[in-house]
């Protein structure tokens, strides 16, 4: 008998039409980046179009609102997609730059996670070197921030890595390791995991009853808590218990394993473990049942076939989605332009501003105008000047000191211990050219210092000239 169930993945409707919604309603720029990333993680491993589409409006939003965390995590999501198609180089280029984000703003958490991003990549890649590498970043990462959940996540991929290598005594350490952790928080999810991955590697090392009892364990984890609905894992351990029995020459109840592996591989749309479920029962029912076992050689064939024409439809994704980051990425550029020509416009406004404003206090210098007015006038263009620099010089000094507010105190106080000397002798020269102009005097006082030079000099004949009468 040969079984079909069709399913498509189930997506939750309502709750994609509430995100969609948000994002018209919405006024908060932050809070609809974050909108767009759980859209895109929603459509991410059923239409990567949509989910591409999803991260780059993420993206592009958070750059035109310089909201970095967002940049990084947008980054993260185009990474993984990228990552999905088989793109490793321009996925591993998006995640570095994610990277780059994350350290700018010196967050922890999204630096370890992008650390396991970039891993995975490398694991795509069989470089298995570099992923354990970034592994064990990550590790050492979320065990400093005693983020529990992450580092058990860090330590199955450690032990998955090593599987992978054939190096089945790290391996083993290592997922060990991650289960214990996972029993200790509670932590049914990657518990099951950990445990369904232990099984396929004792049986890799023909350690079957120690197989069967970590099949098992998975199982009733799986079957037990309702909330856990991982059913590629549920999958992966019915494929596992289906070759325990096979091995132990039990091939009924091997038969009843691929069979439950095989519906739940196709209620997911998962092809490779519809293959590999396909495949097994056609060796079981070989020479048992002839119908049955070309049934299931036939799923297995169009299966293959699916899987083939799936890996040319992602390379031809791969190729449209380069050129739709490419053509972004010439966007920002224009935008970035456009936006710094409107800032140099700025500035130069500023800088005439400010040359008018000292031509226009050198000039009341020469005419009557009141002391304090001018120092007061003097001092605002000081202050003028000040804000300008700083101004002007903030972007170098930012890159320059790695935004460390005390770094940037300390040279912003220096270039006012500049100015303020300057701007005492600026004052200096206004009163010079005071005492040798015409300024304003008070009505009924003739003293010496508001007197202008030449009246001064009259004054003194007039004194000599009465002594000598």
């Amino acid at each position: 008998m040969c079984v079909f169930v069709f399913q498509s993945p189930t997506l939750i409707a309502q709750n994609i039409d509430s995100l969609k919604r948000d994002i018209v309603s919405n006024n908060d720029d932050t809070s609809k980046v974050f909108t767009f990333l759980r859209l895109c993680n929603h459509y991410l491993d059923h239409e990567r179009d949509s989910a591409m589409q999803y991260a780059q409006d993420a993206l592009n939003l958070a750059i035109s609102t310089n909201f970095i965390k967002g940049e990084a995590q947008s980054l993260n999501f185009i990474g993984s997609i990228l990552n999905s198609i088989g793109n490793y180089p321009k996925a591993l280029e998006f995640h570095l730059n994610a990277l780059k984000k994350a350290e700018d703003l010196k967050n922890e958490r999204l630096i370890y996670s992008t650390y396991n991003n970039i891993a995975r990549v490398s694991t795509e890649r069989t470089d298995y070197r570099a992923a354990l590498e970034y592994y064990f970043k990550a590790q050492n990462g979320f065990k400093s921030i005693d983020d529990k959940f992450f580092l058990t996540t860090a330590l199955t991929n450690i032990g998955d890595t090593y599987d992978r290598m054939n190096q089945f005594d790290s391996a083993f350490f290592y997922l060990n390791a991650a289960q214990d952790l996972a029993r200790q928080h509670d932590d049914t999810y990657n518990l099951a995991v950990i445990t369904s991955n232990l099984g396929h590697m004792f049986i890799t090392a023909n350690k079957i009853n120690e197989a069967y009892n970590y099949f098992q364990e998975a199982l009733d984890i799986l079957e037990n808590d309702p909330e856990n609905n991982d059913k590629e894992t549920l999958a992966g351990a019915y494929e596992g218990l289906s070759k325990v029995f096979e091995k132990k020459k039990k091939l009924d109840s091997a038969l009843i394993y691929a069979l439950r592996s095989y519906q739940i591989s196709m209620k997911i749309a998962d092809q490779k473990r519809i293959l590999n479920a396909a495949k097994r029962l056609t060796e079981l029912y070989e020479g048992k049942n002839t119908d049955s076992a070309y049934c299931y050689s036939k799923v297995a064939n169009e299966t293959r076939e699916a899987i083939l024409n799936e890996q040319k439809i992602a390379q031809m994704e791969s190729l449209k989605f380069n050129e739709q980051l490419r053509q972004q990425e010439l966007t920002r550029q224009l935008q970035k332009q456009i936006k710094e020509r409107k800032n140099n416009l700025r500035l130069i406004g500023i800088v005439l501003s400010i040359i008018t404003f000292f031509a226009i206090l050198i000039i009341f210098s020469r005419r009557k105008a009141h002391p304090k007015a001018l120092k007061y006038l003097g001092m605002l263009g000081t202050l003028f000047l000040f804000e300008f620099l700083a101004l002007f010089i903030h972007p170098y000094i930012d890159k320059l000191t790695g935004h460390d507010p005390v770094y940037m105190l300390i040279i912003l106080v220096g270039v006012a211990a500049i100015l303020v000397p300057l701007h005492h002798k600026m004052e200096h020269w206004v009163k010079e050219k005071l005492a040798k102009g015409t300024i304003k005097v008070s009505p009924g006082t003739h003293t010496n210092e508001q007197l202008p030079l030449p009246a001064i000099v009259e004054h003194k004949k007039d004194s000599e000239q009465s002594r000598q009468n």
